[in-house]
């Protein structure tokens, strides 16, 4: 018998994911690997399909035994199962990439996009999405086709972001009635700011939703509560998602993976505070070292003061 997956966020990602697609199909692994085997990998007409893993493999996704394929592997043409499930049930995936497991882990690490120097996505592949109408798909495709011809020669640019900004990113791909609660949109365009609101306001409402998206708000604006010194914000969105912890009991999504993320979830309360600073730090801060050591230097204890 195979090992479980060992990496802890790609064992919850592909046990999230796959309990939450059987849960809204009403499928077992069988039917759903003939409808995505047929309708995806299979041969159309005079198309072929895309090149499918073996039953086995999909059978280990399904057991928890491998991570779900979220990415082509140079070595080999086997188009990933995560892209095959989510063309034949659009918006599956989001499972996979919930926010949630990036508040826990950081987000996904594109290895192959990355550190295979830009591969282009398979021109069959392209072909296939157009002879399936995912016309979208295609196009999307054919455009990062383009940007690997144009950045040929660049390498990873060193991305990094603040603790914050990654708090509110991940606030804004919840569900509106969460997002458009905790920000303004700037009319037209596709900007968004965040709107403070009274603490009681923006986080009472999510302990009565009780859903997989509130608690994951709640995670998210306890974090920002952090990273902004919000003492009142960080106690009411940290009760928040303590007393929503429970519900990964009745979620189908969490059926396997329950235990672990009680467990992450209530650690991560336990470890984090608010952003406090150190009395003595914010002297010389921003000098040459040279200039901070001399300003330091005047908060030491005098010779005499020392021979006392």
């Amino acid at each position: 018998m195979q090992n479980k997956i060992k990496q802890p966020p790609l064992y919850m990602r592909s046990g999230f994911f796959i309990d939450s697609l059987k849960a809204s199909t009403g499928m077992g692994f069988e039917q759903l690997d003939k409808r995505v085997r047929e309708n995806q990998y299979g041969t159309r007409g005079t198309t072929p399909g895309l090149p499918a893993p073996s039953v086995e493999t999909v059978r280990d996704y399904f057991r928890l035994n491998h991570a779900v394929a979220f990415e082509p592997n140079k070595k080999s043409p086997v188009a990933p199962w995560l892209l095959a499930a989510e063309l034949e049930f659009p918006g599956c995936s989001a499972a996979f990439f919930h926010p949630i497991f990036d508040l826990l882990f950081g987000t996904m690490e594109s290895s192959f996009f990355w550190k295979s120097r830009f591969c282009r996505v398979p021109e069959n592949w392209i072909e296939q999405a157009k002879a399936r109408g995912d016309a979208q798909m295609a196009y999307e495709w054919e455009v990062m086709n383009q940007a690997v011809i144009s950045r040929k020669h660049r390498s990873k640019p060193d991305i990094t972001i603040d603790p914050l900004s990654f708090a509110h990113l991940s606030l804004l791909r919840l569900p509106a009635e969460i997002r458009d609660a905790l920000f303004d949109g700037n009319g037209s365009t596709p900007n968004w700011t965040r709107r403070y609101n009274a603490a009681t306001h923006e986080i009472g409402p999510l302990r009565k939703m009780c859903t997989m998206e509130s608690l994951t708000a709640s995670l998210a604006l306890m974090m920002e509560a952090a990273e902004i010194g919000d003492h009142e914000r960080f106690a009411a969105s940290k009760d928040a998602l303590l007393a929503q912890i429970p519900l990964l009991g009745s979620h189908p999504g969490c059926r396997r993976i329950k235990g672990q993320l009680r467990q992450l979830l209530v650690h991560k309360c336990q470890e984090m505070y608010v952003r406090e600073y150190n009395g003595f730090v914010h002297f010389g801060f921003g000098l040459p070292a040279s200039w901070r050591a001399m300003e330091m230097q005047k908060f030491l204890p005098t010779a005499n003061a020392a021979q006392d």
